[in-house]
């Protein structure tokens, strides 16, 4: 899933504060989005790889994040 176009929906559909679940997440695009538009998120994967690789993904996004 494109993170602009995910970007959009979710700033149509969603308030800072909000809860994103993405039960498919795959890579974690949908995380990462949501991380971006203040949403607090969660997901799971039946892939352990695509599981490890949006772990990877959200933990690399919020590295570039100050507190």
């Amino acid at each position: 899933k494109p993170i602009p176009l995910l970007h959009k929906l979710l700033l149509r559909t969603s308030l800072p504060g909000q809860r994103l679940y993405d039960p498919f997440m795959g890579s974690g695009s949908s995380l990462e989005a949501g991380l971006a538009q203040k949403l607090i998120v969660r997901g799971c994967d039946i892939d352990v790889n695509s599981y490890n690789a949006a772990n990877k993904r959200v933990a690399d996004y919020l590295k570039g994040i100050e507190i």
